[in-house]
């Protein structure tokens, strides 16, 4: 089955492309498109294990199964912390905030933006 793989951010700059079309076999689950780009990439395999993966723009874990024509986009880290979730609705900055604070911390920094609506021209 063909399965499209979606890039980002460092990855997308690192590889230089933005997704990659692959077939798996029949059965297949999304750790083994991360298998595939942990082969296929090995010097960025360590960002791919600590990534976040999406089938067809849901969150999924591993175990997710495929099927022909699904599309797995990998998310990178961004810097720091461990603590993440996924909302639809709005943020509290201020909540999210004292959620990560603590007195080893060097600092905390909340950003609030929108998507630009086009990129690289």
């Amino acid at each position: 089955m063909n399965i499209t793989l979606r890039f980002f951010a460092i990855v997308r700059e690192r590889i230089g492309e933005s997704e990659r079309t692959i077939e798996l076999p029949a059965g297949s689950h999304a750790s083994d498109a991360l298998a595939y780009v942990d082969h296929a990439f090995p010097a960025l395999a360590p960002l791919f294990r600590t990534s976040m993966m999406m089938r067809n723009h849901e969150y999924v874990d591993g175990a997710e199964a495929l099927a022909d024509g699904d599309e797995i986009a990998f998310i990178p880290p961004v810097s720091g912390g461990d603590h993440y979730s996924v909302h639809a609705g709005e943020l509290d900055a201020a909540a999210i905030t004292r959620t990560v604070e603590r007195a080893d911390a060097g600092a905390v920094v909340t950003f609030s933006g929108t998507v630009r609506d086009n990129a690289r021209g």
